[in-house]
C-alpha cells in the first residue's frame, strides 16, 4: 500500500475537490489497490493540513465517484474497479492525470459503439419526419462545407458540428436514457478523438458518411442505416485508437472487440 502524500498544505480553493483528485489518482493507479483501508477524515486533514470536514467531504466524493467503499460502523476500502463510475470527472480527471486514458478510451469506443448503433437503428424507426430531416439537413450542410473548405481546418466548429450530428439521431431514438448515455460518453471521448489529425480528405469521408447514414434514415430503411452507422464507427473509432494507442494496447482491443481494421487509416508520422 503506497499513498503520495504531500508536504505542502492544498490551496484554500475548493479544497476537498483538490485533495479528492489527488487521492483518486491514488486509486486508479494502482498505488492504492481493491481493498486497502482508505485513511479517515482526521488522518487526511492532518497529512494535507486541511480541516476534518474537508477530509469528511474528500471521502463523500470518492465514495461518490465508486472509488471507495464506506460503511458505517467500517473503515473505507478502496472499491473494485468495475465499481467506478467512469463517466465521473473525478474518475476520468484521475485516469487522465495517470495517463491511462487509452485503456479507458478503448473501453468507451466499445459503448460507444454498441449503443450508437442501437441508437441508429431506434431513429429510422421511430423519429418523426421532422427529426430526420433536420438530420439530412445537418449532414448536407457539413458535407458542402467541407467540399467548400480550402483553408485550415476549424478543429472546435469540426467536434461541435459531429456532436451535433450524433446527437440529432440520438435524439431521433426515442429513448431518453439512450440519448443521455450517448452524449455522456461522446463527452468523455472528445479529447482522444483524432480528428486533429484529419487531413481535408478525410474529413470529407466523414461527412460523406455522415449524409449516407442521413439518407438511410430519411428513407427508414433500418439495415442499411444501420450497416452505414457501423461502416462510419468502425473506421473513426479504428481510426482514433491507431492514433491513440501502442501496440500492445491495440492488440488487446483487437482480442476483444475485432474491429475491421482494413478500413482506417494508419497513424501518420507528426
Amino acid at each position: 500500500m503506497s499513498i503520495s502524500w504531500d508536504d505542502e498544505a492544498i490551496e484554500q480553493e475548493r479544497l476537498h475537490e483538490r485533495v479528492a483528485r489527488r487521492m483518486a489518482r491514488d486509486i486508479v493507479s494502482g498505488r492504492l489497490q481493491e481493498g486497502d483501508i482508505v485513511p479517515p477524515a482526521e488522518v487526511i486533514a492532518q497529512k494535507f493540513a486541511v480541516s476534518r470536514t474537508v477530509g469528511r467531504e474528500v471521502l463523500q466524493a470518492l465514495s461518490a465517484a465508486g472509488l471507495i467503499d464506506v460503511k458505517h460502523g467500517r473503515k473505507s476500502t478502496v472499491a473494485p474497479a468495475k465499481d467506478w463510475r467512469f463517466l465521473e470527472d473525478l474518475v476520468q480527471q484521475a485516469i487522465s492525470r495517470e495517463q491511462l486514458a487509452g485503456s479507458l478510451a478503448a473501453d468507451l469506443y466499445e459503448v460507444r459503439r454498441l449503443v450508437e448503433i442501437a441508437a441508429t437503428e431506434m431513429c429510422a424507426a421511430r423519429a418523426s419526419d421532422e427529426q430526420l430531416d433536420h438530420i439530412v439537413s445537418l449532414a448536407q450542410r457539413m458535407h458542402d462545407e467541407a467540399d467548400d473548405e480550402d483553408g485550415p481546418l476549424d478543429l472546435r466548429r469540426r467536434v461541435a458540428e459531429d456532436l451535433e450530428f450524433h446527437g440529432a439521431i440520438a435524439d431521433g431514438s426515442g429513448n431518453l436514457v439512450l440519448a443521455r448515455l450517448v452524449a455522456d460518453i461522446r463527452r468523455e471521448l472528445v479529447p482522444t478523438w483524432a480528428v486533429d489529425q484529419l487531413d481535408l480528405s478525410e474529413v470529407r469521408d466523414v461527412h460523406d458518411a455522415h449524409l449516407t447514414i442521413a439518407k438511410a434514415l430519411r428513407k427508414r430503411d433500418v439495415a442499411a442505416a444501420r450497416r452505414e452507422m457501423a461502416r462510419h464507427l468502425d473506421w473513426s473509432i479504428g481510426t482514433t485508437l491507431r492514433r491513440a494507442l501502442s501496440e500492445e494496447q491495440l492488440e488487446a482491443v483487437d482480442d476483444r472487440w475485432r474491429p475491421d481494421w482494413r478500413t482506417t487509416k494508419k497513424p501518420r508520422q507528426r
